[in-house]
């Protein structure tokens, strides 16, 4: 019987690039230490942790369920990370709202995102 394979984040990783996966970690481990945040920042922070949970675990189990490629399952999850997005703003929004939501939404993730990145590959200015 075939076992299944458990993958952390920085398997995930193009090889030479899993050195973000400290970076990774010590966002989370700070998130432990919600005394001293905002509720915004403690709402950010939940949210954080379960969807990398979530894309993680989705990741482990289409590879080991359709011994799919990592690569080719991340094209698919960030599919499906579009679609969750519009499936419940479709549901949370009146149809005046979706475009103005749409165009947040897009900032938000790609202001966020290239943050990240940038605080991963340079460091996060102290």
């Amino acid at each position: 019987m075939k076992r299944p394979k458990q993958r952390t984040l920085a398997d995930l990783l193009e090889p030479g690039f899993a050195a973000g996966y400290d970076e990774f970690k010590e966002l989370v481990d700070w998130t432990q230490n919600l005394a001293g945040l905002t509720i915004p920042q403690r709402v950010w922070a939940l949210c954080f942790e379960r969807v990398s949970v979530g894309m993680i675990e989705a990741l482990n189990t289409a590879e080991n369920r359709f011994e799919t490629p990592p690569h080719e399952n991340t094209i698919e999850l960030w599919s499906a990370i579009g679609a969750a997005l519009a499936t419940i703003n479709a549901q949370a929004f009146t149809d005046d709202g979706k475009m103005h939501v749409r165009r947040e939404m897009l900032h938000a993730i790609k202001a966020s995102y290239d943050r990240a990145l940038k605080g991963i590959t340079e460091g996060v200015p102290a």
